[in-house]
């Protein structure tokens, strides 16, 4: 069952919270903090929280912060990497060594996570950092729900 509850918070700080409704085992261990903050910080952690975003809007949102977009377009047109428009589910995409490969959930996985793997026909080696421990599985998915959405 939920419920709902609304105060009108008038100190900063940090609060314990405690449950008082009797609901099962470990009833005295169910403890959260609650964190009353100036409007403006609130505003803040507000813009920055991917709370309430769709998994491919986080994709977009983490491209911007980590870069992304300053290589990749979304529009088709070319800049210093491939576009993204089009590209997953793409058939036949050329790659440097004359393999041609289909663009799916793995290629875009690899691309991202060890990019010297696979090099584009017409691109270099070496340009895209490697994202191998800088993203967390939730991160890298985001990123390709994002990229599929770029019809």
């Amino acid at each position: 069952r939920y419920t709902t509850l609304w105060f009108q918070a008038e100190k900063t700080g940090a609060y314990q919270v405690f449950c008082t409704e009797y609901c099962g085992a470990a009833h005295s261990a169910m403890l959260a903090k609650m964190h009353v903050v100036p409007v403006p910080e609130f505003e803040t952690w507000l813009q920055e929280s991917d709370e309430g975003l769709t998994l491919a809007q986080r994709g977009e949102k983490l491209s911007n912060s980590k870069g992304c977009v300053a290589c990749h377009s979304t529009d088709g047109n070319v800049k210093v990497g491939p576009t993204w428009k089009g590209l997953s589910g793409l058939t036949g995409h050329e790659m440097a060594n004359g393999e041609k490969v289909t663009v799916d959930d793995n290629y875009l996985r690899d691309s991202i996570l060890n990019p010297n793997s696979q090099i584009v026909k017409g691109y270099s080696a070496g340009v895209m950092p490697a994202f191998q421990g800088q993203l967390t599985e939730e991160q890298l998915t985001a990123l390709i729900e994002y990229i599929k959405t770029l019809k």
